[in-house]
C-alpha cells in the first residue's frame, strides 16, 4: 500500500509500534506529538453534539498513541481533552490550579509517578478530590485490583477498551 511500519522502543519503558498508509480521499485530524503535546487542549475546537458534549477529560498516558486514541473517542462525542504525558504532569497541573477537567482517564503503568500514585496525590491534594478518576491498564495486576477498592480510583477499564465502553463509563461517573 506504499506505507511504512516501524517501532520506537526504550528498554525498561516500553515500545510503540506504528504504521502509515495512504488512503485516497481520507481526511484525518492532525496528531499533536510535538513539545506542546503534554498539555494540548482541544478547547479551541467547536464542540460537536454527542454524549460527552460540554465535558472536559484529562487524558494521562505516557504513550502518545494511547492519548490520541482516547482524544479521538472523546472528541467524537463532543467532549474536550487536555492531554498529559505523565503522572507528574497531571499532579503538577492540579497543584498549580490548571487541572480544569470534569474527569480523568489515567494510565496505571507509567514511568516515574505511576497512575495509582498520581491518583492518590490528586485525591489527597484536594484539587482533584471531586474529579472522577478512571484507571486504564493493559495489565490487570494485583495492584490495579487493589486500587479499585481504594478511594483514589472511581472506575477501571482494561486496555484495549471499546469506544462505547469508555463513553458510557465517563457518563456514569459524571452524573
Amino acid at each position: 500500500m506504499g506505507g511504512k511500519i516501524g517501532v520506537n522502543s526504550v528498554p525498561g519503558q516500553g515500545s510503540e509500534f506504528w504504521f502509515l498508509i495512504s488512503v485516497r480521499g481520507a481526511h484525518a485530524p492532525a496528531v499533536h506529538n510535538g513539545p506542546d503535546a503534554q498539555a494540548h487542549s482541544s478547547a479551541s475546537r467547536p464542540p460537536r453534539t454527542g454524549l460527552l458534549r460540554g465535558v472536559t477529560v484529562g487524558v494521562v498516558d505516557d504513550a502518545r498513541l494511547n492519548r490520541e486514541v482516547a482524544r479521538r473517542v472523546i472528541e467524537s462525542q463532543g467532549g474536550r481533552c487536555v492531554l498529559f504525558e505523565s503522572g507528574e504532569a497531571v499532579v503538577e497541573a492540579a497543584r498549580d490550579g490548571r487541572l480544569l477537567v470534569d474527569a480523568i482517564l489515567l494510565d496505571i503503568e507509567m514511568p516515574g509517578i505511576g497512575g495509582l500514585a498520581a491518583a492518590q496525590r490528586l485525591k489527597a491534594d484536594g484539587a482533584g478530590a471531586q474529579v472522577p478518576i478512571i484507571a486504564v491498564s493493559g495489565v490487570a495486576t494485583e495492584a490495579v485490583v487493589g486500587a479499585l477498592r481504594s478511594e483514589a480510583i472511581d472506575a477501571f477499564l482494561p486496555k484495549p477498551f471499546h469506544a462505547d465502553t469508555l463513553v458510557q463509563t465517563l457518563r456514569a461517573h459524571l452524573n
